[in-house]
């Protein structure tokens, strides 16, 4: 009696189909950025984000329409219409949101050459000294920009406006005498520029500390912490260097530095710790 009754409970139990449990797949983690973000910059995220890449943390990059002025960009962190940009370090932003404090730059945002009206070239050949330069010429420059500050405390006069495309008609119309450009972006605002008559100064150059880091909202610190590993582990393989030298080195060899009058100028928003920067790769 008892052998029949296990033999009914196995047939029982071998007719019942297996239960599948599926795999279920972990939702990317969406991450917000900037649709006209620099492609070395979108590299570098990547980069980061494939360095701490595991199957429990996908992740996928999302260009979200541009804010028209930094100051409205940096708002618009804020609220979370983006989750992380970069831009220049300042005290108020330190405060606002997390910075990853590695320079995604390595310093070469410090490093300016004058877009110059052609008209004033010989003015410009004959300056020699710092105080020459601030007394007698005025510099065009962003109104929301984190470096703004840093030209004004060491004396320079600024006309301001919001965006880069305005400062070049105002360059133009010779509404100001320079537009300090770093050595990444002034090439590329020669070539796109509508006006012929703007050049590039090729005698002087200023020098200033001035980190660019990546920010997320102040709460963001599970992002904050995956990018700082992931540029620490890109710097101590390598590829953060190949990476920069990719997209830079080309710059660096027409700015000519070296061969410039260098004009340094000191960066007094900046904490001692971050006063100096590592430029070694370039150098």
């Amino acid at each position: 009696m008892l052998s029949r009754l296990i033999s009914i409970i196995i047939i029982i139990f071998s007719s019942i189909p297996p239960v599948v449990v599926a795999q279920e797949s972990r939702s990317p983690l969406i991450i917000k950025h900037l649709q006209a973000i620099d492609p070395y910059v979108l590299k570098l995220l990547t980069l980061a984000l494939e360095k701490t890449l595991t199957p429990d943390e996908p992740y996928e990059l999302k260009g979200v329409i541009n804010g028209f002025t930094e100051g409205r960009r940096v708002k618009m962190l804020e609220q979370g219409y983006y989750d992380i940009l970069h831009f220049g370090f300042s005290k108020e932003r330190e405060k606002r949101f997390t910075a990853i404090k590695e320079p995604i730059f390595r310093g070469l945002k410090g490093y300016r050459l004058f877009l110059i009206h052609k008209d004033n070239s010989k003015l410009f050949a004959n300056i020699n000294t710092f105080n020459q330069l601030k007394n007698q010429f005025t510099a065009g420059f962003g109104t929301h920009w984190s470096d703004n500050t840093i030209l004004k405390k060491n004396g320079i006069k600024v006309q301001e406006a919001v965006a880069s495309h305005h400062l070049m008609g105002m360059l133009n119309a010779k509404r100001f005498d320079y537009f300090p450009r770093s050595i990444d972006e002034i090439w590329q605002n020669l070539l796109e520029t509508d006006y012929p008559e703007i050049i590039i100064e090729n005698s002087l150059a200023f020098y200033y500390p001035h980190p660019i880091y990546f920010y997320v909202q102040k709460d963001n610190k599970s992002l904050a912490n995956r990018i700082q590993r992931g540029l620490i582990a890109a710097k101590n393989d390598g590829t953060f260097k190949q990476l920069f030298l990719t997209y830079h080195s080309t710059y660096i060899k027409k700015a000519n530095i070296q061969d410039r009058k260098l004009f340094n100028l000191k960066n007094s928003g900046l904490p001692p710790a971050m006063s100096s920067i590592d430029t070694s790769w370039w150098q």
